[in-house]
């Protein structure tokens, strides 16, 4: 069993391979201002709980994983669990890193390329997976793009330090 995960600055998106094993999704940070706890797992409405839940993977399909726990320019440990003799075992792990604060168009560079991809977005044309990489602001994203995204990444261009906006998750 394999997973894709493709990244933004906010956002982590998990396609899984499709089968009928009951898989839990498991996200870790050793990074301190991100993911304070152990067990973080992605429950069946795509938030974090503390505690795993297991349905087919073809009923995963993509996953996406944002909010204030998602930080960027941070490694990220994803896990797929299964059950093995009813007790959980982990059968596929991956890092990732998000984008730097600011990289919106993932080239690993903040400059005014990201400005003008972020201004000429056509919010109306897309759906909301489309826009998540754009929807960088406030620390909850706000599944639009609005004046606070801009900002963030004028911020980001201006220092070329892609500063992170300071937010501080919880533990589910």
């Amino acid at each position: 069993m394999s997973m894709d995960i493709l990244t933004g600055s906010r956002h982590l998106e998990l396609t899984i391979d499709q089968s009928n094993v009951p898989i839990a999704l498991r996200v870790t940070s050793n990074e301190l201002d991100a993911l304070p706890c152990d067990n973080v797992f992605i429950g069946a409405d795509q938030q974090f709980q503390d505690s795993p839940y297991f349905q087919s993977a073809h009923l995963w399909t993509s996953v996406i994983v944002s909010g204030p726990a998602i930080q960027p320019d941070t490694s990220y440990t994803v896990e797929l669990w299964t059950l093995s003799n009813s007790q959980p075992q982990t059968i596929f792990t991956q890092q990732v890193f998000t984008n730097r604060w600011g990289d919106v168009n993932d080239d690993d560079r903040i400059n005014a390329r990201d400005l003008y991809s972020l201004v000429q977005l056509d919010a109306s044309a897309w759906d909301e997976k489309t826009l998540l990489p754009f929807d960088i602001a406030p620390c909850q994203t706000d599944r639009m793009i609005d004046a606070s995204d801009i900002m963030v990444v004028i911020g980001a261009f201006s220092s070329d330090v892609g500063t992170r906006e300071s937010c501080v998750p919880s533990c589910p």
